[in-house]
């Protein structure tokens, strides 16, 4: 499946910060689209950061808690 987002800045006059979209498949699909940004292709990563919140493509916390409990424990140290 191959998407084209660039018709999006095309009605629109505003610029297009390509290194800054990243694009995250929720489950386990073997259907894998790719998204085009005129030239360049979005990233496919397999979690992402969002408003603080790192989830996965499994919709698992795992990582986000181990990054609050790795925060914890050197603000721990500190004191």
């Amino acid at each position: 499946m191959h998407i084209l987002a660039n018709q999006l800045y095309s009605y629109f006059p505003m610029s297009c910060p390509h290194d800054k979209f990243l694009t995250m498949l929720l489950g386990n699909s073997m259907d894998v689209p790719t998204y085009d940004l005129g030239s360049s292709i979005i990233s496919l990563v397999h979690g992402m950061k969002l408003l603080g919140v790192t989830i996965d493509k499994d919709l698992n916390f795992t990582v986000h808690v181990a990054d609050i409990e790795c925060r914890g424990r050197s603000q721990i140290q500190v004191i």
